[in-house]
């Protein structure tokens, strides 16, 4: 967290300044609340920092130490935030949220990835076997309905499941909106089934993607990559998914530091759960898990805290239904699970 705190606290406006590291930042805050200034009209309009400064919207610590470090920056406070949109329905498993940040003429639109709501882990299994979950769907009418309201030139961009919606609405959205689309980053994004890159929505913004990567990637090898898009390996504290989290990603004077390729360890990884993604039949994949978040939201588990409080009442239900099962229900899920732990111990 360190290196971002610094980088927010010492940013400076220079010239040339670097839009994937800015787009790093925006990005960063698509996970804070704004829902707080409703009555400010975030979600119909852009507001300048200065009018939300002093004001606790990050839901942790450190995202509340990452907005003051923003709001009291001389250079930041000249930007604008707006369009705040969220959306959560637990039932239909649908999480989403974009918020977009207006600096130097330039519009970051920023897409929010998976947060501590079980609809979000939902939405991101399923990118597995479905040709599009509800937050894609959302993420083409929120650039399309945002670039009706801003003018000029826009950098879209987002985190983990955000990353993937922002690759995927700029592939789907008009050629009158994606020609000014000037970059699109991708933050450790989920990525897509081969049969998406090579589609011709995809051809109109190749040369626009930009993916960064921790070393310790897996969410963002997952369905592998385009080999024609750029891929930037970045360095990371911690291990494992730790590193997933942009707070742990290391800035040395104002830029990423990199390294040279993914750690073998976690390409092999994603390598192996690819080949158990890929190899899933739709309808027995979709059965599988809609029953495990039926049982889930039966149970009241909303997001990950709920999870540990109510671990023994959802693995009881859970071990009830499967030995409730019988015959083909029974043998599909003992295959998928069984693929799925051969998967992660493959290596």
């Amino acid at each position: 967290m360190k290196d971002i705190l610094k980088f927010v606290g010492e940013y400076n406006g220079c010239e040339n300044y670097d839009k994937e590291m800015l787009s790093y930042i925006f990005c960063e805050m698509a996970y804070f609340d704004f829902s707080k200034f409703n009555n400010y009209g975030i979600r119909k309009h852009m507001l300048p920092v200065s009018a939300l400064k002093g004001v606790n919207i990050g839901r942790s610590s450190i995202e509340k130490k990452v907005w003051d470090a923003f709001a009291e920056n001389n250079e930041f406070s000249q930007a604008k935030i707006g369009h705040y949109q969220e959306i959560l329905n637990t039932k239909k498993g649908i999480q989403f949220a974009a918020v977009t940040v207006e600096y130097k003429g330039i519009n970051f639109v920023c897409y929010r990835g998976t947060d501590i709501n079980i609809s979000g882990w939902k939405e991101d299994i399923d990118l597995g076997y479905e040709d599009v979950i509800p937050s894609q769907i959302a993420g083409i009418r929120y650039l399309n309905r945002v670039a009706t309201k801003i003018s000029g030139e826009m950098i879209v961009s987002g985190h983990s499941k955000g990353g993937n919606v922002a690759v995927y609405s700029c592939a789907n959205t008009s050629d009158k909106i994606r020609n000014r689309v000037s970059r699109i980053y991708s933050f450790d994004g989920v990525g897509f089934r081969q049969s998406f890159y090579r589609s011709s929505e995809y051809a109109k913004i190749r040369n626009k993607v930009v993916k960064f990567v921790p070393r310790h990637s897996v969410v963002g090898l997952l369905f592998g990559n385009d080999r024609n898009t750029t891929l930037k390996v970045i360095d990371a504290d911690g291990i494992g998914f730790n590193q997933h989290t942009l707070e742990n990603w290391k800035v040395e004077e104002g830029a990423f530091i990199l390294q040279k390729r993914v750690a073998d360890f976690y390409r092999t990884l994603a390598k192996n759960m690819n080949i158990w993604i890929f190899n899933l039949k739709k309808p027995e994949a979709r059965k599988l898990i809609n029953t495990i978040y039926g049982i889930a939201y039966e149970c009241g588990i909303s997001d990950k805290t709920d999870v540990s409080k109510r671990f023994v009442v959802f693995s009881t239900r859970t071990l009830k239904r499967y030995f409730a099962s019988q015959g083909n229900s029974r043998k599909e899920c003992n295959k998928i699970v069984g693929d799925f732990l051969g998967a992660v111990v493959a290596w």
